[in-house]
């Protein structure tokens, strides 16, 4: 055997990279060298001389790109030379190892369940109910399905003199609705005939993953909407393995109809994200001339996402739902406003400021300029909807005086997507159902909703340091490695990248599953804020074990091909043997 020196091994593995991997590298460095610009602070770097700021950014880039470059090989040796020893096609799936995942997850997951009791609830769900309990008029801004089944549920307990029991109900239901999901996908690996040990490892993530276990007992539509756009990824990865298989169940089928209908009734952005995503389907449909298999799912897909208009207009009628305010998709045109006033006041003109004043109201707009979030400038939007054309002038025109000032409102909002090491900080995460009123000056709530909360829910107080314990482990958890790090936002969003680009470059079907995460990601990068919201990541938390499955039975050998290799290596053992002999 010729023995290889290092630099032989390093021409033979990586073969210098190809272009594509390297530009993918770069990418990654550039979005992680500049968010660090906003992670450390512009005030602290600008007390450093320029050329010293570039010297140290330019470094900081070239070693960035060299590790993403050597991740990226690395990924692809893993994924081609050794994927084909997680896959077991021995073992078969059985009804018994199915049951076995979900009565797991059920009283795995149970404590943090009970330990939560009536549930807690966010500030956009306290908004809801208040607005319940004052018959006034829904808004469609917090969801109006997830606000229409919370305020029944606790009409109709509040009647049997049991409102804990409404709050309750809604808990559980999410409950078991995560408990389904989860389970489901631990069905697909064993349909997929992954090694055990490899779906025991993702059992123990769902176990311990700070971003699901903490969620249990919190009312609030993220949970249900995450969970069932976990359900619509994992349906398209069925969909992905067997096209025909899928076509031909009624089950899945009406799976799909369910999980869309669902995320684009529960979230507003949802609709988008779906929407978008099915646009991928129909260059395959294309090519395959309308062939069955394909046709079929894009349609449940296109219809489940036009059904919800009725729904959703049969719920404005019956319950009053006021008007949808446009503030909600025009938090980043507002943010990059907010952030011009703030630092470029001298070169806004008197009309321009005439025109943002009728829009956002210009005195306070500075003061209100948050770069962590959006809520207090969109806050103050005056819902003139007929200015927004005017307004848009004035944004194009500052855009081209000031274009970095736009990117630094983006980045500076968003630079927690591209930074680990930054503080986790989950302000949704509360303990029991009142925290919410401990922060009221945080939150700007008003004093009358303390009347509302003095006459609601009953917490045991036996269990208010069984909570407090579980909260603060919780935490401890999410800094630990490794469980900590794969349900950190930052490492989910590379993972995401990275497997994205791996299955672009080796030409694999990445158009059916990677576009719903990636434009929930464009979703959270236009929405209001992540840095302590990371509930608009959990998809991609949720998903990401079942990405990298995915990505790994992407790139295994067909069976037959590793029976081949088997086959020649045993006869050039047995001729090595004669030649011994």
């Amino acid at each position: 055997m010729n023995r290889l020196n290092a630099i032989d091994l390093l021409k033979k593995y990586t073969g210098l990279l190809p272009v594509s991997y390297w530009v993918i590298a770069f990418i990654l460095a550039f979005l992680r060298t500049g968010s660090l610009y906003f992670y450390n602070g512009e005030k602290s770097i600008a007390t450093s001389a320029p050329y010293v700021y570039i010297l140290v950014s330019l470094t900081c880039f070239l070693f960035y790109a060299f590790i993403f470059a050597v991740l990226i090989f690395s990924l692809h040796a893993i994924f081609t030379r050794f994927t084909d020893k997680l896959f077991d096609h021995t073992v078969t799936s059985n009804g018994q190892s199915n049951w076995l995942a979900y009565v797991i997850l059920f009283f795995g997951w149970l404590p943090n369940l009970i330990i939560r009791y009536p549930g807690a609830i966010c500030f956009d769900t306290w908004r809801v109910l208040h607005i319940y309990a004052q018959r006034r008029i829904l808004d469609s801004q917090n969801g109006v399905l997830y606000s229409l089944i919370m305020g029944k549920c606790l009409q109709f307990f509040e009647q049997m003199d049991h409102i804990n029991w409404g709050l309750w109900f809604v808990v559980v239901v999410q409950y078991l609705l995560a408990v389904f999901v989860f389970g489901y996908s631990i069905q697909l690996f064993q349909r997929m005939k992954i090694r055990r040990e490899i779906v025991g490892l993702i059992v123990i993530f769902y176990l311990l993953c700070p971003c699901i276990i903490g969620y249990f007992g919190v009312a609030t539509k993220d949970e249900p909407y995450s969970v069932l756009m976990f359900f619509l990824t994992i349906l398209l990865m069925e969909f992905s393995i067997d096209p025909s298989e899928f076509c031909n169940s009624k089950l899945r089928l009406f799976f799909l109809y369910f999980s869309v209908s669902g995320v684009c009734l529960l979230r507003k952005n949802g609709i988008y994200v779906v929407g978008l995503s099915s646009l991928f389907f129909v260059p395959t449909v294309v090519r395959e001339r309308g062939a069955k298999q394909f046709l079929i799912p894009f349609i449940v897909i296109v219809v489940s996402c036009l059904s919800i208009f009725p729904v959703k207009g049969f719920i404005s009628c019956r319950y009053r739902v006021g008007f949808n305010s446009v503030r909600e998709s025009l938090s980043l045109p507002f943010q990059q406003t907010a952030r011009y006033v703030k630092y470029h006041r001298k070169d806004v003109t008197n009309e321009e400021r005439r025109v943002i004043d009728d829009v956002l109201g210009y005195k306070t707009l500075a003061k209100r300029y948050n770069p962590k979030t959006s809520d207090p400038v969109k806050g103050g939007y005056r819902e003139h909807n007929e200015k927004l054309p005017a307004y848009f002038k004035v944004w194009i025109k500052q855009f081209f005086r000031h274009p970095f000032c736009y990117l630094a409102a983006t980045w500076e909002q968003n630079y927690y997507l591209f930074v680990p090491e930054a503080e986790w900080d989950n302000i949704t995460l509360f303990l029991d159902c009142d925290t919410i009123y401990k922060e009221g000056e945080t939150f700007f709530l008003p004093k009358r909703w303390k009347k509302f909360h003095k006459r609601v829910f009953y917490k045991p107080p036996v269990l208010k340091s069984w909570k407090e314990w579980a909260i603060s482990k919780y935490y401890q958890l999410h800094k630990q490695i490794p469980i900590g790090m794969m349900s950190n936002v930052s490492v989910n969003t590379y993972s995401l990248f990275l497997l994205f680009s791996l299955m672009f470059i080796e030409r694999k079907r990445w158009q059916y599953v990677f576009p719903l995460m990636l434009l929930t990601v464009l979703c959270v990068v236009l929405g209001p804020a992540i840095q302590g919201h990371p509930r608009y990541m959990f998809p991609v938390i949720y998903s990401m074990p079942s990405l990298i499955v995915y990505t790994m039975f992407s790139f295994r050998r067909e069976p037959t091909e590793v029976c081949q290799e088997v086959t020649i290596n045993e006869v050039e053992d047995d001729r090595s043997n004669e030649e011994i002999h």
